[in-house]
């Protein structure tokens, strides 16, 4: 009797085995327990495999679900390196405009220490254009107020008082000038006097500006040899001076 009971068990199971294979197996598929408590996996037509390896618990067992493929983990792209925009080149510095002597002329404050006179406070370098339209003093490259502060001189006569021009005619013109004037401010008001001590002083103006004193003697020979082929009209005598 209880080997007919296990034949119908045997059966059954058969059955059912065949009816679930013409069925898609669902994707947890839950086995009942069988005798020797092994399990039986199905793949996934439905049809058992082996159960070599099933669970030796007795009771239900659930097919395990297949391992997840793992998932790659995502590599960041390389930080970029952010582009910096180009930045504009610096304004190029605006060149210091060199002033310009004001119109009517300019100061010569080395000249007044030269000349060391405690009456001279200004030795002032006049442009032509704003030269006096006194006819006395049309041809004049300088000129002394009596009474006055002021020795005046025309531009082109001060810029041959600077020492690359010693030497040059226009040291030794410029020069005189200014003795000859400093002179009359010395207390000279006749011309020839104020010639020959314009002469005699040239050396002691170029000491003080710290050019040496032969430099003013210089300058004193060699502005008479200039003149001495046409020296100007009396009472000047500069040119025919020894």
């Amino acid at each position: 009797m209880a080997r007919g009971l296990r034949l119908l068990v045997l059966l059954a199971a058969a059955a059912a085995i065949g009816a679930a294979a013409g069925r898609t197996a669902p994707a947890a598929l839950v086995i009942p327990y069988l005798s020797g408590g092994a399990g039986v996996y199905l793949d996934d037509d439905g049809r058992p495999i082996t159960s070599e390896g099933a669970p030796a618990t007795p009771g239900i067992h659930v097919r395990p679900a297949p391992p997840a493929a793992p998932v790659p983990t995502p590599v960041p792209p390389p930080a970029e390196t952010p582009v910096q925009p180009v930045q504009p080149l610096p304004p190029a510095p605006s060149p210091i405009p060199t002033p310009a002597p004001p119109p009517s002329g300019y100061q010569r404050p080395d000249l007044v220490t030269a000349v060391a006179l405690a009456n001279v406070t200004s030795v002032f370098c006049r442009t032509d254009a704003a030269w006096p339209a006194d006819a006395s003093l049309a041809n004049a490259t300088g000129y002394w107020t009596w009474g006055g502060t002021v020795i005046t001189m025309r531009t082109w006569r001060c810029e041959g008082i600077a020492q690359e021009k010693i030497g040059s005619e226009a040291f030794a013109r410029g020069l005189f000038v200014l003795a000859h004037e400093a002179s009359h401010a010395a207390g000279y008001p006749n011309e020839c006097d104020a010639d020959k001590n314009a002469l005699l002083t040239m050396g002691a103006i170029t000491a003080r500006l710290g050019w040496g004193y032969a430099v003013g003697e210089a300058a004193g020979r060699q502005v008479n040899e200039i003149l001495r082929p046409n020296p100007p009209p009396d009472p000047y005598c500069i040119g025919r001076l020894p």
